[in-house]
């Protein structure tokens, strides 16, 4: 778990970026552009995000126990505009460049990581 110095340095970076929310629950893997992502506290560390109820992200993040977050940057607008469309699952991930983490995907290049609990 990060600490609050750590989640300050990020979202430093990260100002009023774009940013992509990975779930992998049991080898379901899902992904989501948000615009959403707001650090609230730092200790103990707290971002919130917002996603639609409709959105098949929804109903795995109420189920996960935890998510990624991968706060991208300005050249991955191209990956932003890739989890933004309603692409089936399994083309979601043709040619994305991933680090495994516990918490769901991060993608590679990202500014920065964020590996959340619920």
């Amino acid at each position: 778990m990060a600490r609050g110095d750590e989640l300050r340095a990020v979202m430093r970076r990260h100002p009023v970026g774009v940013s992509v929310v990975t779930v992998d629950l049991e080898g379901e893997r899902l992904g989501l552009t948000v615009a959403s992502l707001v650090s609230v506290a730092l200790e103990p560390p707290l971002v919130v995000i917002s996603v639609a109820k409709q959105a098949a992200l929804h109903e795995l993040l109420r189920e996960a126990a935890g998510f990624a977050v991968s706060l991208l940057r300005a050249e991955q607008e191209p990956l932003a505009q890739h989890f933004a469309r309603g692409v089936p699952p399994i083309a979601l991930w043709a040619g994305v460049h991933v680090v495994e983490s516990a918490r769901g995907p991060l993608l590679a290049g990202s500014l920065g990581w964020l590996e959340c609990a619920v």
